[in-house]
């Protein structure tokens, strides 16, 4: 399991509302880690905020721990990133194989179109599946 502090922002009957600190893998403002360069603090900006269904009773500024199972950021990262990539690429090589430049354009558009596909269909398979999810311990 990988965890994480967080603080209880907003709570009512159905959501609770989650303020992470800190995220990643805390070396954001480290030298050589993502907030060490210019570009970096575009993708690491704390606080980030959450909204997790509320299962128990918590207060407003309540520390508590949040946690996703282990395995799910390698397999998120694969199916958002690594099918996509694919796909866009087999589609250009064989685009390009059929009618060279303008077929390997054409490819890759087709791979990237079916590279949200898959990422649809997982969104949709595994969105529902609780091991998928952040939970509050």
């Amino acid at each position: 399991m990988h965890d994480q502090w967080a603080v209880v922002v907003a709570v009512d009957e159905k959501h609770v509302t989650l303020r992470v600190e800190e995220s990643g893998c805390g070396r954001c403002q480290q030298a050589g880690g993502c907030g060490g360069n210019p570009f970096g603090k575009l993708f690491c900006q704390t606080p980030r905020t959450y909204c997790l269904a509320n299962d128990g009773d918590y207060a407003v500024g309540a520390r508590v721990r949040v946690s996703v199972a282990d395995g799910i950021i390698g397999q998120s990262v694969w199916l958002a990133y690594v099918v996509p990539l694919l796909a866009v690429l087999a589609g250009a090589v064989a685009g390009s194989l059929i009618d060279g430049e303008i077929g390997a354009i054409v490819g890759a558009a087709g791979g990237l179109f079916c590279g949200w596909l898959s990422l649809r269909h997982a969104n949709r398979h595994h969105g529902a599946e609780h091991r998928f999810w952040l939970t509050i311990k």
